[in-house]
């Protein structure tokens, strides 16, 4: 396990033990974890900005809507709109195309409108679309799979790191489909996730279109790591109206 994957490991145990307790003092979550009371401060501002707790009293507080859902869970949450958003996408692709999916749940509702499809690539570092291909038994001139390797990101079912960066910045695609957690008031896209940021940022550098997809129940949220903004998206599928301010000449897409 490398450094950024023990960091992340050690603060989702912080909110879990938050969570738990309901309020934690800086000097109880340092002895449980033993690690340094700035230390703990420091891993409480991130928490904190990513807004899954609150700071108060010399400790901290979960939030009641703070712990982010397991994937399992996040596959069926507000699936009638997301299969509306995944159908709504995947009318973008054409046929020849090399797309990438990425790992969110919403992206993955795409996958169910590629049988009529001919010539299609996809790319994705997501074992769930992986598998949903497979499952779907489409012929080869039909949809074609290929996965980016990585290492394993356990909480998106997804392969990161600097092999998946690596495969990406290798190739060209025609069209990226994704997903956050969180989109500000300002139209900041953000996610909890520092090297699914990563990776995102690097298909978005070698995309020709982007495709955001998002319900209303991301809105108005920040996670600590930023992926781009409203406005530098090619398309935005949603199912809320967004002023033309944030998205600048994106095509916007209501479902």
């Amino acid at each position: 396990m490398n450094e950024i994957d023990r960091k992340d490991q050690r603060k989702n145990r912080i909110l879990a033990a938050i969570a738990e307790a309901g309020f934690l003092t800086v000097g109880e979550i340092g002895r449980q974890f033993f690690i340094s009371e700035p230390t703990v401060r420091r891993e409480l501002a991130v928490l904190e900005a990513e807004g899954l707790i609150r700071r108060s009293h010399g400790g901290a507080a979960i939030l009641s809507d703070g712990l982010r859902q397991p994937f399992a869970f996040r596959k069926t949450e507000n699936l009638v709109r997301k299969r509306k958003l995944g159908q709504a996408g995947a009318e973008l692709i054409r046929d020849g195309d090399v797309i990438f999916l990425d790992t969110s749940t919403t992206v993955l509702t795409v996958t169910e409108h590629l049988r009529s499809r001919h010539g299609v690539t996809v790319v994705t570092n997501s074992l769930s679309v992986m598998q949903r291909i497979a499952e779907m038994k489409l012929a080869a001139d039909r949809v074609s799979c290929r996965c980016t390797g990585g290492e394993l990101h356990a909480e998106s079912a997804g392969l990161v790191g600097s092999t998946a960066e690596k495969y990406v910045a290798g190739m060209r695609f025609d069209k990226f489909f994704f997903s956050v957690p969180c989109i500000s008031a300002h139209g900041r896209i953000s996610d909890y996730s520092e090297r699914e940021t990563y990776l995102r940022r690097a298909v978005l550098e070698n995309t020709r279109t982007s495709v955001l997809l998002f319900d209303g129940s991301k809105w108005d949220r920040e996670a600590v790591y930023t992926v781009s903004s409203l406005d530098k998206m090619s398309h935005i599928v949603t199912d809320i109206p967004l002023d033309a301010g944030l998205t600048g000449e994106a095509d916007c897409i209501i479902v």
